[in-house]
């Protein structure tokens, strides 16, 4: 009798093991000849998109990483390409150094454009999120004086009209810090963005196109440049639209015991929290997925699993060529898949 209940403990014992470690199974890994700079999926999930270095277009099967067709642009306006699908999943909105473009899916035809003149500031595309309602892209862009000589970057965030490619506002004006990441809610209400250096969380009303938060996310009582800022990544909440996810290095943080992690911000309590400790590394690119319940985080050390309701790592993995997990992720809810690029490798799991 008493093997029998130390039986049924052991058992009882290792299943709650297993279901408190949540596993990551590999798919598979691949290479390309250029490095990769931006990811998504296209619609069904089946098939997914990236654009590279050399200005080459690739669509991949989601299940091998094999490649189905591929489109190579000899004018070099393909060349290291930022995108976003349109809402109707039949175009694409790209943006590479000084020229925004729409590209029709199917055939990768150039639809319209707009191209930067010549002034005295050199300017350029640098990220871009879509409007889910609205036919608008709000972009980061990125500009150097070219007549002062010293070269001093300046960054701003923009809105354009991407089927006329008209300017509809300019959100702020250029600021001697650089616009690293930018996120719009998926009620298309609100529009959060990050910086490098001294940041700043900023959120607008989208309907009124006004800036309704600015918070400091840097300690401007520390000396000389120790108050410097690595801000990673940023989304909303699919639950709830006031509540913002970000991640990176924050010294407003200092009091902590370590300022690296994933945080969350809820703009109407202006609360701001940590929901992830990422140890010894900052908090780097990260998804959330199952109903905002799990959070992937990926900083080029380590591919975190985290659950939110529950707040604590289910499981970690070492960064590799088998997983190949630092630049922008995306997650297909329907196969609970997980893809993601590092220089020219790029790689699936499954979750």
């Amino acid at each position: 009798m008493i093997k029998l209940l130390i039986s049924i403990l052991a058992t009882t014992m290792l299943i709650a093991t297993t279901l408190s470690s949540a596993e990551i199974i590999p798919l598979w890994n691949k290479a390309v000849e250029d490095n990769i700079q931006d990811m998504e999926f296209l619609p069904g999930g089946d098939e997914f998109m990236i654009t590279t270095g050399g200005g080459e277009i690739q669509i991949r099967s989601t299940d091998n990483g094999e490649l189905i067709r591929s489109h190579i642009d000899n004018s070099n306006l393909f060349m290291n390409g930022y995108f976003e699908l349109t809402p109707d999943s039949t175009r694409v909105v790209m943006c590479i150094s000084g020229l925004l473009q729409l590209i029709n899916l199917e055939d990768f035809e150039r639809l319209n454009f707009f191209a930067f003149g010549n002034d005295t500031i050199a300017k350029g595309f640098k990220d871009i999120v879509l409007d889910p309602i609205k036919p608008y892209a709000y972009v980061i862009i990125t500009g150097w004086e070219k007549t002062s000589g010293k070269n001093e970057l300046r960054s701003k965030i923009s809105v354009y009209n991407y089927e006329t490619m008209e300017l509809v506002k300019d959100l702020t004006e250029y600021s001697g810090y650089e616009f690293t990441s930018i996120a719009v809610s998926d009620d298309g209400k609100y529009l959060a963005t990050l910086n490098d250096g001294k940041a700043y969380l900023k959120v607008w009303d989208l309907e009124k196109m006004e800036l309704i938060r600015d918070v400091q996310l840097w300690d401007d009582k520390l000396p000389n440049a120790d108050w410097w800022c690595d801000s990673k990544d940023i989304h909303f909440s699919q639950l709830n639209s006031a509540v913002i996810y970000y991640s990176g290095y924050f010294t407003h943080f200092e009091n902590d015991i370590i300022p690296n992690g994933i945080y969350g911000f809820d703009f109407v309590s202006h609360q701001n929290y940590r929901i992830l400790d990422t140890t010894k590394y900052s908090g780097g690119n990260f998804v959330i997925f199952q109903d905002g319940n799990q959070l992937f985080n990926y900083n080029g050390f380590y591919l975190e699993l985290f659950d939110l309701k529950r707040s604590e790592v289910t499981n970690r993995i070492k960064i590799s060529k088998e997983f190949p997990f630092q630049g922008k992720g995306c997650f297909d809810v329907s196969k609970s898949r997980l893809i993601s690029f590092s220089g020219v490798y790029f790689g699936a799991i499954q979750f």
